[in-house]
């Protein structure tokens, strides 16, 4: 995925450091340092996820997306949203394994938030991007699972209504997040009947920070019940 056209990859290359690139590569333990230090510096200089994304650097990438959890300087929080940047962009290359990308989307969103500033309207541009082209996608006969079909236009609703963003906006992607669950109780209707998509993020949520979040956005999820 080419990520220079993306606000957000613009703002995340104007404040990662060489440092940030070392702390990343370093992020396995030392493991394949060098390597990882070559990959990563790659993706940086051409803003080009390669396709697939291979274990180098993939598994630092890993490893630093967690560690936005317990981040506290800003310097974390540019490293873990760099890390699920570039694993989100690796999920738009239809041959991807990538799973579970609402663990990527999740900490970005609450990364984009501790930084402040215009890291959330650029994670929404970014996210909603991917999210179409995931569609375009799913229409071309690659097969999405409810994870990826919902995860995006959910983020894309937190963040547009935390924002406070305009209201056609917010309806947007309260429409979109209805077309995937119908597409998902079509698919299993056994599952669908018990289900909503905010289960998805809610079996992620680790910080007492994502709670209120949610509770925010109540009034642009009716009819979703969510289970918080």
């Amino acid at each position: 995925m080419d990520l220079k056209p993306h606000v957000l990859w613009r703002l995340l290359k104007a404040e990662l450091s060489r440092q940030d690139i070392d702390e990343i590569a370093n992020s396995d333990y030392g493991s394949d340092f060098e390597a990882n230090c070559e990959a990563l510096s790659r993706i940086v200089e051409t803003g080009v996820v390669p396709a697939p994304l291979e274990w180098v650097p993939k598994e630092a990438l890993e490893l630093t997306k967690w560690g936005g959890e317990g981040a506290q300087a800003p310097s974390e929080f540019i490293q873990a949203l760099f890390s699920c940047v570039v694993l989100i962009g690796a999920e738009c290359d239809p041959q991807s394994e990538v799973e579970f990308p609402q663990n990527e989307v999740i900490v970005a969103v609450h990364s984009s938030f501790c930084l402040h500033g215009p890291w959330a309207a650029g994670l929404l541009e970014f996210l909603g991007r991917v999210y179409h082209e995931l569609c375009r996608q799913a229409e071309a006969g690659r097969w999405l699972g409810a994870e990826e079909r919902l995860c995006h236009p959910l983020a894309c609703l937190i963040l547009s209504a935390l924002e406070n963003g305009p209201a056609a906006e917010r309806g947007h992607w309260r429409a979109e997040i209805r077309k995937q669950m119908a597409w998902y109780r079509a698919a299993d209707p056994a599952m669908g009947l018990h289900h909503d998509p905010w289960h998805f993020f809610d079996r992620c949520l680790t910080w007492s920070l994502w709670r209120r979040y949610l509770s925010l956005t109540r009034r642009d999820v009716a009819g979703f019940s969510p289970q918080l």
